[in-house]
């Protein structure tokens, strides 16, 4: 019996080791048989989608041409293909500028966008977008412009682009998409920010409501500029034109910071603005909602601003008892009483303007009284 063991003990112990190692040995090989496949799978996706772009752009059919170009796109993004290949980089990047030069505007704006898309990546065609933003077609103009900031990487490079969005946006003519033309000024930074601002507000001097309105709805896309916009807006605050006062009123509150209160130019020309028959009932509107924005205590401002077309959604709330109102919820108690009394107007349009302003405004505010705070 000791002898058996003494036999097969180290035999059973030697096969287990040996057994061991090669599990060792075969699941390593396993390891670098999936390491090797990953970048030969990704060559092959990566291949692949060149081939498909390739064989797309060479159609006669221009929806081929701009759907090989968004796939492309659809691949990378969700396949995982990258441009780390240098050959099929290139063909991509040379695939892409040559359809910059397609006669379909489709195709010309999908490659543009697409090579936005490749930002640091599409440096080489650099030269390419910036001749495509004189491109007849409005489409293809912004869709380079757009894409030159993302590929530029300093504001040399980036400028015609700007001057390009800069000039859309201060044309009063209707735009599928003014606000997505400001939001990619801004995503070219401070210079970008500026120019859009000087932009929007060179459209609210315009004679035409809507088209302020416009600029009024944009503007909210800038955000609070520390006191930029409101500074801007001045000489439009002080001007002859009640409507064009109206809406520099309602477009400056969007410049005011938490906590921070209203001037009192801002204010009267708000509260002017509600009670002013002459005005549209959608302006009067904004007007209010923008004193809503400002309406409650110092203490925070709640709600807040998101403005439409021609509204901006906030709720206003009471004060607490014994605390003063502020100076926004005064004016709008103000409005009321004004608004109350235009319900005895002959003109029953008045009339129903001022019932359906008046519905806005809260009963808590209407009921309040006007106090001021002791002097310290």
């Amino acid at each position: 019996m000791d002898r058996r063991r003494r036999t097969f003990g180290p035999l059973f112990y030697g096969t287990l080791v040996v057994a061991a190692i090669g599990l060792l040995i075969a699941g390593l090989a396993r390891f670098e048989e999936w390491r090797d496949s990953e970048p030969r799978q990704a060559r092959i996706r990566m291949e692949a989608a060149v081939a498909a772009l390739d064989t797309g752009l060479a159609n006669g059919n221009p929806g081929t041409r701009a759907a090989s170009i968004h796939a492309l796109g659809e691949a990378m993004l969700r396949q995982g293909i990258g441009l780390d290949m240098p050959e099929p980089r290139e063909r991509i990047l040379a695939d892409l500028r040559g359809a910059l030069k397609d006669p379909d505007d489709s195709v010309r704006a999908a490659a543009a966008d697409m090579l936005g898309t490749l930002s640091l990546t599409a440096r080489p065609a650099i030269g390419d977008l910036s001749n495509a933003l004189n491109d007849q077609a409005q489409e293809v103009s912004i869709a380079a412009a757009g894409a030159l900031i993302r590929v530029s990487s300093d504001d040399q490079s980036r400028a015609p682009a700007i001057r390009v969005l800069a000039g859309m946006v201060a044309d009063p003519a209707p735009l599928p998409d003014r606000m997505a033309l400001v939001n990619t000024l801004r995503s070219a930074g401070e210079p970008g920010e500026a120019v859009a601002l000087q932009a929007l507000v060179s459209l609210l001097a315009n004679k035409d409501e809507r088209v302020r309105l416009d600029a009024v709805r944009c503007l909210s896309a800038l955000g609070s500029m520390t006191g930029r916009i409101s500074q801007a807006l001045q000489p439009l605050l002080k001007g002859d034109n009640p409507g064009v006062r109206a809406t520099a009123a309602i477009a400056a509150v969007q410049d005011l910071t938490e906590n921070q209160p209203p001037a009192h130019d801002l204010l009267a020309a708000l509260e002017a603005t509600v009670i002013d028959t002459s005005l549209s009932v959608e302006l009067r509107t904004s007007a209010i909602e923008a004193l809503q924005a400002v309406g409650p205590d110092p203490g925070g401002m709640a709600g807040g601003m998101a403005m439409g077309m021609a509204s901006m959604m906030a709720a206003a709330s009471a004060p607490a008892p014994g605390t003063p109102d502020s100076p926004g919820r005064s004016a709008l108690r103000r409005c009321g009483l004004a608004l109350a009394r235009q319900l005895e107007h002959k003109d029953p349009a008045v009339r129903l303007a001022a019932a359906n302003l008046l519905h806005m405004i809260d009963a808590e505010t209407l009921a309040g009284k006007d106090e001021t705070p002791p002097s310290p």
